[in-house]
């Protein structure tokens, strides 16, 4: 079972729980042996075209095994790591778009936070212009 939370304008947190086959779901508490994941992400702009990204796991497995916490953290590591290049070429093509975007179902959540961002954005700089 995985659980989202976004926070305008820049925190989202990523719950997982993994539970043995047939004792999960949206409607059952997770049995005691359950393994629960919560990933925090912070973003900080940092101009108006880079932002820091930080990143935290806590989990309830084996919280003091320093060898599991290195695995968590080179496992994390390595997939920012893949998506970092992908990222980069989304955001070239945002900065200079020439055609007409193509939305996949897979990013519904991706485009609904973008659109209600980019909402929030107008709003202030309506604001800031109205109080000059």
């Amino acid at each position: 079972l995985q659980f989202y939370e976004v926070r305008f304008p820049s925190y989202a947190l990523n719950k997982s729980i993994f539970t043995r086959a047939g004792t999960g779901g949206v409607d059952k508490e997770p049995p005691d042996d359950a393994s629960i994941e919560v990933a925090y992400h912070f973003m900080t702009p940092i101009d108006r075209h880079s932002t820091r990204y930080h990143w935290m796991l806590q989990r309830n497995e084996d919280p003091d095994n320093e060898k599991l916490n290195q695995m968590a953290a080179d496992g994390a590591r390595a997939a920012f790591e893949e998506d970092q290049e992908v990222l980069a070429a989304v955001y070239k093509g945002i900065r200079n778009k020439a055609t007409p975007n193509i939305d996949l179902a897979i990013d519904a959540a991706a485009l609904r936070f973008r659109r209600v961002l980019d909402k929030l954005i107008a709003a202030e700089q309506e604001t800031a212009i109205a109080a000059e």
